[in-house]
């Protein structure tokens, strides 16, 4: 079977599909109807995606930053709705709140996948 390098998640009430440079998001709003977003972002084929060890590492961060991106774009939906219900006025996003929270993951991710066989190779070069 061809290798499509189709893939995606789920989002609140929806669900995002990423293929190469491209994604979509829809979102199933209250009543009923389904909010179609596409977006184009970096290409995947050059450039550090290049480099073993790196790619690993940018992949991921890549991917936890779209997948809380598309998350927030989800969630917004249903604030939109629930302040109009309610008639009250927007608070602003917190976004210095998740852009922390990324870095124990990733943190530990390059820690133990992709330096760690690192080290067990150079130190196989010593013996």
């Amino acid at each position: 079977m061809k290798y499509s390098g189709i893939g995606g998640q789920a989002v609140m009430e929806g669900v995002m599909m990423r293929n190469g440079a491209r994604y979509a998001l829809a979102v199933r709003k209250s009543d009923h109807t389904i909010a179609v977003e596409t977006h184009k972002t970096r290409d995947p084929s050059g450039g550090i995606y290049q480099i073993p060890i790196l790619r690993g590492i940018v992949s991921f961060v890549d991917s936890l930053v779209m997948g809380m991106s598309t998350l927030m774009q989800s969630a917004a939906y249903f604030e939109d709705e629930e302040e109009a219900e309610a008639g009250k006025q927007k608070d602003p996003p917190l976004f210095w709140l998740w852009r922390f929270s990324w870095f124990f993951p990733i943190s530990s991710r390059a820690f133990s996948r992709e330096l760690f066989p690192l080290r067990r190779f150079l130190s196989s070069l010593r013996d």
